[in-house]
C-alpha cells in the first residue's frame, strides 16, 4: 500500500499542476509535492542512519 501511495501522490500532484496552471494556482500542488518529498527524504535518511548503527 505504501508503494502505491509513493508513486500515486506525485502523479496526482503533477496532474493538478497542469489543471490548475491556467487558473494561476499551479504552485499549490508543487508546494504539497515539495513537502511530501522532504518528508520522504527525512524518513529515508533516518532509516539509513538507524541501519548504519
Amino acid at each position: 500500500m505504501k508503494q502505491i501511495l509513493f508513486f500515486i501522490f506525485p502523479v496526482i500532484c503533477i496532474v493538478l499542476v497542469f489543471l490548475l496552471y491556467n487558473e494561476q494556482l499551479g504552485s499549490i500542488p508543487l508546494l504539497l509535492l515539495s513537502i511530501y518529498l522532504f518528508a520522504v527524504g527525512i524518513r529515508m535518511g533516518l532509516r539509513a542512519k538507524r541501519k548504519s548503527r
